[in-house]
């Protein structure tokens, strides 16, 4: 009974988290699309950060399919879990970008 618990919630949580707190800071799907994970300031997420998106992205996906229609309707194009984490998915190269004329983004 354990395994089944193991495989279908802790693994994949420790997969998304693991990496999106990384110093990669995103999943390998989203690095094929030069995409990464921030937080409001263009930081890395922390471990627990990262736990917390992960969480309201998978509760709210069983709930209800909106946290991806969300997308849609919002001016900076979060999901509700980016919502209620203030966090972004962006392209790296575009925060390079704005890294180098904006210091305090760094």
């Amino acid at each position: 009974m354990l395994w089944p618990l193991i495989l279908w919630l802790v693994v994949p949580w420790l997969y998304c988290v693991l990496w999106e707190s990384s110093k990669v800071r995103a999943t390998p799907g989203k690095l094929v699309f030069s995409l990464i994970v921030v937080d409001k300031e263009g930081k890395r997420l922390g471990f627990l950060h990262a736990s917390g998106r992960y969480w309201i992205k998978a509760i709210s996906f069983v709930i209800a399919h909106i946290i991806y229609i969300v997308v849609a309707f919002t001016a900076k194009k979060q999901g509700l879990h980016d919502l209620c984490t203030n966090t972004f998915v962006v392209n790296k190269k575009e925060l390079q970008h704005m890294s180098s004329n904006c210091p305090s983004l760094q």
